[in-house]
């Protein structure tokens, strides 16, 4: 706030139409260099989100290949023991 207050009163000072001219293109060229460097930000963001993608892909398509390759583990203690027997005497009978 307090900088656009100074800005208001240095332009208030400004006499000659030189020194205002001058201020002008001092902005414009930096509003130019400013919009060079959000254009090289955006480009960056763009790619940056395109590599995200295809990482994010990967990882994906790496957790279906973990999925399909694992197999159930047995459970183990004493109620999956009596199960089992328990298992293997219907099979038996």
């Amino acid at each position: 706030m307090r900088a656009f207050v100074a800005i208001r009163q240095g332009l208030l000072q400004v006499n000659t139409s030189k020194e205002l001219e001058e201020l002008k293109a001092r902005v414009k060229a930096l509003e130019e260099s400013s919009e060079d460097i959000l254009g090289a930000v955006n480009d960056l963001s763009e790619e940056t989100r395109k590599e995200l993608d295809d990482i994010y892909l990967a990882l994906s398509q790496m957790a279906a290949k973990q999925k399909q390759i694992s197999k159930p583990l047995n459970p183990i203690g004493y109620k999956a023991i009596m199960e089992r027997n328990q298992e293997e005497k219907q099979k038996e009978a």
